[in-house]
């Protein structure tokens, strides 16, 4: 037996000396309240992401629950609950290989469609540089900057940020593969992937927060101005959506 328990311990420790270091690095993290108005459903957060020095990020939402402001659920859709993963919420993180992966924190992960990932990509790049919209990473999406008098447009990079509140057009085009876009986006919104060409209005407040209007969906996504610190952490654990952030993140005093 002790010749057993011998080897399994050597085991153990040449499984240990395998592992790699972990690499702590400084890590930015914004937190950002969010509402949703659409004419179907309303609903209302925090947000939290964080960016990587290696360009990875992870992007963690905890909805609010309505009318439980005095019950044992009152942390639902705060910033504890965001960084504990408290409540409903959901995940999405990109580990660097150019795919995007959405976990709801009580189902399965799957990876998004390239739409959607570029979507959600310039939703964060957003609300990241809120004060400024037009140094957003939006692509392949274009602005449309509309002159007035005739009402024709003309699209263009947003090279100077408008005064603030600032509203710009942000087109989403429909690739141009050859094929017919009304065929495109029938066999691609019965796939449940929506169609390629979408509109958004864009509002950028003094403050930071970013106000975004669909103009296929009939809603509308208001991301407060980001609250934005330095902490600490290993970016291979972050990215996994394994453990809440507030586990794999630390700050300075700590380290």
């Amino acid at each position: 037996m002790c010749a057993a328990l011998m080897a399994g311990l050597a085991c153990a420790a040449a499984a240990c000396a395998a592992e790699p270091e972990p690499t702590v690095s400084a890590l930015e993290l914004g937190v950002v309240s969010w509402r949703v108005d659409s004419l179907l459903a309303d609903a209302s957060g925090t947000a939290a992401w964080v960016h990587c020095p290696d360009g990875t990020w992870r992007l963690d939402l905890a909805r609010a629950t309505p009318g439980e402001s005095g019950s044992s659920d009152s942390e639902a859709g705060t910033a504890e609950a965001v960084l504990g993963r408290l409540g409903e919420g959901w995940t999405a993180a990109a580990p660097g290989d150019g795919s995007v992966v959405l976990q709801a924190w009580d189902g399965p992960l799957r990876t998004l469609e390239p739409d959607q990932a570029a979507r959600l990509v310039a939703l964060l790049s957003l609300s990241a540089n809120g004060g400024d919209p037009g140094r957003a990473d939006v692509g392949p999406a274009v602005w449309r900057l509309r002159s007035g008098g005739s009402g024709h447009g003309r699209r263009v990079p947003w090279e100077e940020p408008a005064p603030a509140p600032a509203r710009r057009v942000l087109v989403w085009p429909a690739p141009d593969d050859g094929t017919s876009t009304l065929a495109r986006d029938l066999a691609s919104r019965g796939l449940g992937r929506g169609g390629a060409g979408e509109v958004w209005l864009v509002e950028a407040a003094r403050d930071g927060g970013v106000r975004v209007e669909s103009r296929r969906y009939a809603a509308s996504l208001e991301l407060g101005p980001p609250r934005r610190e330095v902490r600490w952490g290993d970016p291979f654990e972050v990215v996994l959506p394994l453990w809440p952030l507030g586990e794999v993140l630390f700050d300075g005093a700590d380290r």
